[in-house]
């Protein structure tokens, strides 16, 4: 028992020195992720401001010891309603992907199995049509009909990437069936359910983890991109989108109101795919290298 945890705590630290082997690059990424979880985190214990408590007095202060980024057009702090609105962005973007992932990984799974039938023609062909729409277009649609709100955004977003888990498990378990040992399993009898989950799905996972890591840095620009056209985060709840979408009008007169939360984007987004990218290389020996 012991000679197996410590089997399993060696293939850990590997995995980890290879993932971080990849270059400065992949250390600064996953250094801005976890600064932007903390962040999130530790929000009301950094700060003292409520977030959406107004204070005209303080009308578009420019930025001091107070007020590190100034204050909005409501009188505001910055630096506050960017903490609070990583939460939303953040939360958002994972529960959208973890949702899509477990429903797209069990219908790529049903409809690469069972390969020919019935659940395979409908579930495929639900992916042509959802491809052959714009992702945005989609989300939008679902959101119009789901309404306003954290939860309804999570459902409407996981939604649009629930074809891209489908197609990315299906084309790797028609490959793994067609495996000796899958062969050797049916030819033995053995229930489809143990060969599905014991084995199919484990070797998928590594797959879905990369796509996991990738499409959460696109998750974090379509929500951002969906409050700022109003449909996602409603005022007054803080969201790197609608904080954009407000300050913009100000852009020469206070321009850290829409470039901090901007900024904010664009390093989670090409931070995400950095650690994205790198966890692809690691997880395939044929692509290792550094970036």
């Amino acid at each position: 028992m012991t000679g197996k945890r410590t089997k399993e705590q060696s293939a850990a630290v590997q995995f980890i020195r290879r993932f971080f082997s990849r270059g400065i690059i992949v250390k600064a990424a996953t250094a801005i992720v976890l600064l932007f979880i903390i962040g999130m985190i530790l929000g009301p214990v950094i700060t003292p401001y409520d977030p959406n408590a107004i204070n005209l007095r303080e009308f578009l202060s420019e930025p001091s010891w107070k007020h590190w980024l100034g204050t909005d057009v409501q009188g505001r702090d910055v630096m506050t309603r960017i903490m609070y609105g990583a939460r939303v962005s953040m939360v958002a973007c994972f529960f959208a992907c973890l949702g899509s992932a477990v429903v797209g990984i069990a219908l790529g799974l049903i409809a690469a199995y069972w390969q020919g039938s019935i659940w395979e023609t409908l579930i495929m062909r639900y992916v042509d049509f959802q491809m052959s729409l714009p992702a945005m277009l989609i989300t939008i649609i679902a959101g119009l009909f789901l309404g306003y709100g954290l939860v309804a955004l999570i459902i409407a977003m996981g939604i649009g990437y629930i074809p891209s888990y489908i197609r990315l498990i299906y084309s790797v378990v028609i490959q793994l069936k067609e495996s000796d040992y899958v062969v050797a399993l049916r030819l033995a009898n053995v229930k489809s359910f143990q060969i599905i989950f014991r084995h199919l799905l484990l070797n998928s996972i590594p797959s879905a983890i990369v796509m996991f890591a990738m499409n959460l840095g696109k998750a974090v620009m379509l929500e951002s991109t969906l409050s700022f056209l109003g449909i996602g985060i409603q005022a007054p709840q803080a969201s790197w989108g609608t904080m954009v979408s407000d300050g913009y009008e100000y852009i020469f007169r206070r321009p850290v109101l829409c470039l901090a939360p901007g900024i904010c984007i664009t390093l989670l987004v090409i931070s995400f795919n950095i650690i994205g990218d790198s966890l692809r290389d690691t997880l395939d020996p044929r692509l290792r290298g550094r970036i």
